[in-house]
C-alpha cells in the first residue's frame, strides 16, 4: 500500500459520518446565491476514479494548493474549496488543509449561504479537519457542498458541533448574518456561550446570566464527560435544553443578532468569561435549574449552592 493511499484509508477512518437528510429548511437563502457557491454546485458528481488512475478534474483542484498531488487518493477538500475561489477570482489559502481555512477571511458569528464551514474530525484539537461550502441548517446538523464527501463533490451533512468556524471572503460583500460589528470580532466560543446565556437566562437579569456563565466555566475547568471546550460544554447534548431539538428556543438563539439588548449583556458576559475574568457567585456549581419547575432526580445527594434568580444551583452532582 503507498502513501496517498494510508492518507486515504486513515483521514477515511477519522472523517465525520456525513448523513442524507431527504428534508432541508433554508435558512435565509439568498435571492442570489455566491459566484463560488454555484461554481461549486457546477462540479457536482466529480469523484474519485477506482485503482490506479485519478480523475483529472480532481488533479485541477489539488493544482489550487501549494502542495500540487497528483492523486485524486490525496485528500482533496480543501483543494476543492481553494479551486472554487479560484475560479471566483477571490484569495485563497493555498493550502490543502482544511483548518487553514480558519485563517482566510472573515469570521461569521452565524452561518450564511456559501460561506466556507470548517470541522473538526478525529478530536477538536487533532490537526485534521474537514472543509466545505455552508448550504443550510437541517436540525442540528450542517448541511454543506463540498468535495471528497464520499470520494466526491456532494451535498452532505454534519453535526453542528464539530464546527470550528464559518468564514467570508474578505473581498466579498458580506452578508445579512454579518453586518454586526460583534459576527467580525466574537470568537466562535464567545458567540455560542452568548447565545447559550440568551437562550437559559436572558429574563435573569445579570447575576442571573453571569451565574450561568459561571456553570459553563465550571464545566470547563473540570473537562469531564460534560466537555472540556466552551463549545463542547454548550452544545452538549441534553444538558442546556436551549440547544435541544425542538426547544422553541433553539430557531430563536440562532436567529438573534447584536442589537437585541438582552443578547448584547450576553455577549459582555461571555467576553468576560472566555477571557477568564469572570468571578464565580455560584460557589462552583455545575447544575442548575429553574424553581419553577418540580425538583429534577438529579439533585439527590447533591450539594446546593445557593438561589440566583429562578435558579437553584448544585454541585457534586452524580
Amino acid at each position: 500500500m503507498n502513501f496517498a493511499s494510508i492518507f486515504r484509508l486513515l483521514s477515511s477512518i477519522f472523517r465525520p459520518a456525513p448523513v442524507a437528510i431527504p428534508v432541508s429548511v433554508p435558512v435565509s437563502v439568498p435571492d442570489k446565491e455566491p459566484v463560488w457557491l454555484t461554481i461549486g454546485r457546477r462540479e457536482m458528481g466529480q469523484q474519485e476514479v477506482p485503482g490506479a488512475l485519478s480523475n483529472p478534474r480532481i488533479l485541477e483542484y489539488h493544482k489550487a494548493t501549494s502542495l500540487g498531488a497528483t492523486s485524486d487518493e490525496v485528500p482533496w477538500c480543501s483543494s476543492f474549496i481553494n479551486w472554487a475561489m479560484q475560479q471566483a477570482g477571490l484569495s485563497r489559502t493555498e493550502s490543502a488543509a482544511a483548518r487553514s481555512w480558519l485563517d482566510w477571511g472573515v469570521n461569521l458569528a452565524a452561518p450564511a449561504p456559501g460561506c466556507v464551514v470548517v470541522f473538526w474530525r478525529g478530536s477538536r484539537d487533532a490537526a485534521t479537519g474537514h472543509v466545505a461550502l455552508f448550504l443550510r441548517m437541517v436540525g442540528d446538523r450542517v448541511e454543506v457542498l463540498g468535495g471528497n464527501q464520499g470520494n466526491s463533490v456532494s451535498v452532505a451533512s454534519y453535526p453542528v458541533q464539530q464546527v470550528l468556524g464559518y468564514r467570508w471572503p474578505a473581498e466579498a460583500r458580506l452578508p445579512v448574518q454579518a453586518m454586526a460589528p460583534a459576527a467580525l470580532t466574537d470568537s466562535l466560543p464567545v458567540d455560542t456561550m452568548a447565545r447559550t446565556l440568551w437562550g437559559e437566562a436572558r429574563g435573569e437579569g445579570r447575576p442571573g446570566i453571569e451565574a450561568v456563565a459561571s456553570v459553563i466555566m465550571n464545566r470547563v475547568r473540570l473537562a469531564g464527560w460534560m466537555g472540556s471546550t466552551v463549545v463542547e460544554v454548550c452544545k452538549k447534548p441534553w444538558q442546556f435544553s436551549c440547544w435541544n431539538m425542538g426547544d422553541p428556543n433553539l430557531r430563536k438563539l440562532l436567529a438573534v443578532r447584536p442589537g437585541d439588548q438582552a443578547f448584547d449583556l450576553c455577549l459582555r458576559v461571555a467576553r468576560v468569561a472566555v477571557a477568564g475574568g469572570l468571578t464565580d457567585t455560584t460557589g462552583g456549581a455545575t447544575h442548575y435549574y429553574d424553581v419553577r419547575i418540580p425538583d429534577p432526580n438529579w439533585v439527590i445527594g447533591a450539594t446546593r449552592t445557593c438561589d440566583i434568580g429562578h435558579h437553584r444551583f448544585f454541585k457534586g452532582v452524580k
